[in-house]
Formats: structure tokens, C-alpha cells, sequence
């Protein structure tokens, strides 16, 4: 049954405001849209010009929009089409920056803006029920979103949702994060991530979770490492503390090495072979000889480049001026026409410079631009370990100045100089200085670097150099993600990656390269975590096979030993008879004082062996009356 706010909006009887928007009309009530939104309360009633006219022009949101707040006003719900469509700006990267048209989302990806844009219109007019009603519904239809145009949904968020509004952000950051793998792979998101405005700061905040991500995981890679290693390393510890123990029971009952310690020194003795054979082996040694400087080889070249030189400090028979930022440089258009193909136009071909002489340079500042001109001359150029470098201030929360420029003269400006010389260079077609700006920025890559201002170093890597310069790019971007750890621990850094236009796509790249690294570093904790799980059953197996051993080896001494001890009661029972009967032979004694036709009573006695004890060495003869011992 219909109710009366639902009959007074389908109707429009007795309404007394008006809300446009898009070439559309909506017939509303005020007493019913002010109980719902303070907003439209304060603009019918508070001598606005809408309280006059009654009419209320509406111009930040599409008409559908609007119509389903009104819906929801009167009805506390709002109604979906069953196959939603949206129209959204479509940017596509170009030449010249991104150029939009116009591209229609169908799906769930569509019923997902439309929620996102009911959010948007309810914080605008502060209607606290259709905010939460919305969020409800966005999240529910959010788990059964398409990833092919989501990148739209985060885009309509991003443009339409305060930051402030942490529960729709929060919800599609994660979903973001947990799939970053789908995301990442997929081109068009990518592609739209990097080109698409608005989107940088939700691309570093989802650089700087990947990174995390990536440092927990390779911590918790180690310490899996260490814990298993420390496990092999115990069972192999435990195994060779019952051999060494068993050994030793065996040699004391023994008194012999025991078939294992043979098996021990076989091993180490084929081991230290292996060893002498392996230090026997020739080494072969490659030595290099040391690079001949082609300057230093030829006397006379090394004079003439002398000589050249000397041109540029002295300026003698210039006939060509350079002018950049109040400096002026004299040359030679000889010379600077036979380095650069653009100075020889400049010099040859009618233009204006050609005929004056002079050269306005205002691309570069005058420092570049007399080191250029010095590698030139020389063949080379100076940057002070320590220059000072100005440069377009980049606009973060934590810079409250309002200069334009800024100083900059940690180890960020010296990165800053080689940059703007591999710029001149491609500027005037250089290939040379190109080539020796690139070798000292890779060399600057291995070297500690600051945090400091880094984030200006980039600035101006994509804010000078074209996306064609592959290897200087390549070289850029490789430093990064290897540092991307720290460098997203940096807020300074990250602030200012998130406000400069120019640093977009490297953003989206980076987020691109370290996600498939984190996928890569994932499968290999995984096939490493299997190899080491196989590693323990080994070790484990081993050890098992290694105590069952250990214990028929000591069964079988056990039993040995037994035999052993059988045989040697019987000697000694055997003994004990020859001795009583030896004492009963009819021997004389040879001692003369003590012989005589009258037999001598003999006593024998069993003396001590020095190995084995008492009762177990040689039988000693002695006469009865005068003690003289036999010989053995």
C-alpha cells in the first residue's frame, strides 16, 4: 500500500519547492526535505535566494543522483535499476597528457558509483540515514565487484569522497591491497592509475602498504630460514651426539676402534682427497689490463685538446655569445656546431641567432648550461660534491612556505645536476654527455644517498626528460624500487610523491614492479619453504636411519662382547687348572743353596696386565722355601 510521502512524491500535489538540476525538475515539499537534510532546511528558510524563488539550482551531481536522494527523503530507501549503466570520463594516456571521453560502466561496477555518488550527495546535504544506507549497500555489493572498470569506482570515490571519509576509502584500499596481484597484472588498471587525475595520492598510499608488505614478508622469510636451519642444524647435532656417544660405550668395552670411526675417517679422508684434488687444479687468472686513457695515449691529441680548452677559458676568438639567466658565454660555432647538430642550425641556417650571434638560452639555468658548454670544450664537466641547485618547490603538507623555489644542497642537488646535464644533453643532441651524466647518476646509485629532497630529484628527472630516454627512466626506477622500503618510510617523500603531478606515473609503476616482486618473492618463499620442509624430512630420515644403525652396531657389540667375555672365563678357568697343576710338577729349584734331591714346593701366582688389571698378566713361578722366580 502506497504511503502518503510515497503519493506526495510520485504525485508532486502541493509542493512549494523546486530542485533542478541537468535540464530536470523535481517537485518537493519543503516541510518533508527539511526534517531530512539541515542543508536544504537552511537554504528554503534563511532568506537564501532560494527561500524567495523556491527553486533550488543543483549543479554538483547528475540528475539520477539527486533523484534518488529525494527518493530517499520520502521513502527512507532508494530504488536500482536491475542492469545499472553510468557514464564516466574515460582518460587515455597520450602525447600530450591524458585526453578524456566519455565511457559506460555497466554491472556491478555501476550499482557500486551509484552508491559511492548517493554518499558523495548525502555528505554534501548532511543527510546522516542515506550516508549509512549507502555505505551498507556499497559494501555489500562491493564482494561481488568486477575487476575489469573498478579502477573507476576508485576513481568516482576519490573525486566525489572527502579523505576524511576513512570507512569508503578504508574499504576500497583494502580490497585494493588484498588483490593487488589481480590489479597489478591487469594493464588497463594500471594504465588508468598512472593516467588518470586525482588518483596519485590513493597510488602512494597503496605503494606504501605493498612496500610493508614486502619488508614483513622478507622478514618473516629470514626468520622461517633461521628457525628451519636451526632445526637441521639440531637433528644433525642430536644424531651425531648418540654416534659419538655410542662410540665411545663401544671403544671402552672394546678397547678397539669401532667399524664407525673407520667409516668416519674413510669419509674424511675422501673429503680432504677431494679437497687436495680440487687445490691441485690449475687456476686460471684472468688479469685485465688496466684501461688506457685514449687522451693520455697520444701526446699530441692531449696538446690540441689542451688547446681547445684554453679556447673556453679564455674566450679568445669567440665569435658567438650564449646568454641564460643574466650569464654570457662566449664560444665558437665552429667548434659548438661540429658538437651539437642544434647549435649548427642555430649558426647556419638563416635564423636569427645567425645573423646576431647571440644564443637566448631560458630552458636551462646558466650552471647547466656553462657545464654543457664546458664538456664541449673539454670533454668533460665539473659538479661540486656539495652543489647548491634551485628548484620548483614541490607543495606537501609539511612545506608551509609560499616560495616558488627552493634550495636544495644535500647529495639530492648532486643528483639534481647530473639530471638537468643528461637533459641539456639530449636538448642538443649530445650523445656523449648523455652517455657520462648516465655513468655518474649509476654510479651515485650504489653510493649512500639522502632522503632528504629525493623527492625533487624525481620532479625533475620526469618533469626534464621525455618517456624515449628508456635507460635513463630504467636506471631511475630500478634505484627506487630496490630503496622502496626506505623511501616510503619517508613521510616527506611520500607526501610529496602524492602532490606532484609529474610523479604519477612513476607511482603506478613502482606499484606495478614491487607487487610482482612481492608475487615472485611469494612463489619462492613457497617453493623454498617446500625445498626446506624436504631438506628437514631428509635430515629427520636420516637421523632415524642413522639410530637404527647406531643400534644394530651396538646389539651386535653387545653380543661380541658377550662371546668375548664366554671366551675369556674360559681361559681363565683353563689357566687356574694349568697353574695347579704346574705347582705339582717335580721341578727343582735352580737356585744351588736352595737345591736338592727333596722336592721343592712351587707357588704361582697370576701378576697385573698394565691394560687390563689385576689377574690378567703373565703366571710368575716362585720357589716355596727360598722365593727364587722362574723365568717367564
Amino acid at each position: 500500500m502506497e504511503t502518503v510521502n510515497e503519493e506526495l512524491l510520485r504525485t508532486g500535489s502541493r509542493s512549494d519547492l523546486t530542485i533542478k538540476c541537468e535540464g530536470r525538475t523535481f517537485k518537493v515539499h519543503k516541510l518533508i526535505v527539511s526534517t531530512r537534510s539541515p542543508v536544504l532546511a537552511r537554504a528554503s528558510s534563511n532568506g537564501f535566494l532560494e527561500s524567495h524563488t523556491n527553486v533550488i539550482e543543483h549543479v554538483q551531481y547528475d540528475a539520477d543522483t539527486v533523484e534518488r536522494m529525494i527518493e530517499y527523503i520520502y521513502t527512507v530507501n532508494y530504488g536500482l535499476p536491475t542492469a545499472p549503466t553510468i557514464r564516466v570520463l574515460n582518460y587515455v594516456p597520450g602525447g600530450n597528457g591524458a585526453t578524456a571521453n566519455d565511457l559506460a560502466i555497466i554491472g556491478v561496477n555501476a550499482k557500486l558509483i551509484i552508491h559511492a555518488r548517493l554518499y558523495a550527495i548525502a555528505n554534501y546535504y548532511d543527510i546522516a540515514g542515506l550516508r549509512d544506507l549507502a555505505f551498507r549497500r556499497f559494501k555489500q555489493d562491493i564482494q561481488a565487484h568486477n575487476p575489469e572498470g573498478f579502477i573507476y569506482v576508485i576513481r568516482e570515490i576519490n573525486e566525489l569522497v572527502s579523505k576524511d571519509e576513512t570507512r569508503l576509502h578504508g574499504i576500497i584500499h583494502d580490497l585494493c591491497f588484498r588483490n593487488i596481484d589481480t590489479f597489478a597484472n591487469d594493464g588497463s588498471f594500471m594504465t588508468a592509475l598512472a593516467s588518470s587525475p586525482g588518483l596519485q595520492d590513493f597510488t602512494v598510499g597503496l605503494l606504501r602498504e605493498v612496500a610493508q608488505k614486502k619488508e614483513g614478508q622478507k622478514r618473516g622469510l629470514e626468520r622461517e630460514l633461521e628457525r628451519k636451519d636451526a632445526e637441521i642444524r639440531r637433528i644433525k647435532e642430536h644424531r651425531d651426539d648418540k654416534a659419538t656417544h655410542t662410540r665411545d660405550v663401544l671403544k671402552t668395552l672394546m678397547g678397539v676402534v669401532t667399524p664407525g670411526r673407520r667409516e668416519c675417517s674413510k669419509d674424511t679422508g675422501d673429503a680432504m682427497q677431494d679437497h687436495s684434488d680440487a687445490d691441485s687444479r690449475p687456476i686460471l687468472i684472468l688479469r685485465q689490463p688496466p684501461p688506457v686513457n685514449p687522451i693520455m695515449a697520444n701526446v699530441y691529441t692531449q696538446s690540441l685538446l689542451n688547446e681547445i680548452a684554453e679556447l673556453w677559458r679564455t674566450g679568445e676568438g669567440s665569435d658567438m655569445t650564449i646568454k641564460c639567466e643574466g650569464c654570457e658565454f662566449k664560444v665558437h660555432r665552429l667548434l659548438v656546431s661540429a658538437a651539437s647538430p642544434i647549435l649548427k642550425a642555430a649558426c647556419h641556417n638563416g635564423m636569427r641567432e645567425s645573423q646576431t650571434g647571440v644564443v637566448e638560452h631560458k630552458t636551462f639555468d646558466a650552471d647547466t648550461v656553462e657545464r654543457m658548454l664546458e664538456f664541449i670544450y673539454t670533454r668533460d664537466y665539473e659538479v661540486p660534491w656539495r652543489p647548491t641547485v634551485a628548484t620548483g618547490a614541490i607543495r606537501t603538507p609539511e612545506l608551509n612556505s609560499d616560495a616558488e623555489e627552493v634550495l636544495v644542497t644535500s647529495t639530492s642537488a648532486w643528483w639534481i645536476a647530473h639530471t638537468r646535464m643528461y637533459a641539456i644533453g639530449d636538448y642538443y643532441q649530445l650523445p656523449t654527455l648523455k652517455d657520462q651524466a648516465l655513468v655518474r647518476l649509476q654510479n651515485a646509485a650504489v653510493d649512500p644517498f639522502e632522503l632528504h629532497d629525493f623527492a625533487n630529484v624525481l620532479k625533475e628527472a620526469y618533469k626534464l626528460i621525455g618517456k624515449h630516454e628508456t635507460d635513463f627512466h630504467h636506471m631511475i626506477q630500478t634505484f627506487c624500487r630496490e630503496n622502496v622500503i626506505v623511501l616510503t618510510l619517508e613521510k616527506t617523500f611520500m607526501a610529496a610523491l602524492a602532490e606532484a603531478p609529474e610523479m604519477q606515473e612513476l607511482t603506478a609503476s613502482l606499484l606495478g614492479q614491487v607487487t610482482r616482486e612481492l608475487e615472485e618473492e611469494g612463489l619462492y618463499s613457497r617453493a623454498l619453504e617446500a625445498s626446506q620442509k624436504g631438506d628437514l624430512n631428509i635430515a629427520r630420515s636420516n637421523a632415524e636411519m642413522a639410530q637404527q644403525r647406531i643400534e644394530r652396531e651396538r646389539e651386535d657389540h653387545a653380543k661380541v662382547t658377550a662371546a668375548l667375555r664366554s671366551q675369556v672365563d674360559h681361559c681363565q678357568a683353563v689357566i687356574k687348572g694349568l697353574m695347579d697343576n704346574v705347582g705339582r710338577l717335580p721341578l727343582r729349584c735352580p737356585n744351588i743353596r736352595c737345591s736338592s734331591t727333596n722336592k721343592a714346593p712351587w707357588k704361582l701366582q697370576r701378576q697385573a696386565h698394565a691394560d687390563y688389571g689385576e689377574g690378567t698378566g703373565f703366571v710368575e713361578i716362585q720357589c716355596g722355601r727360598c722365593g727364587h722366580k722362574l723365568s717367564k
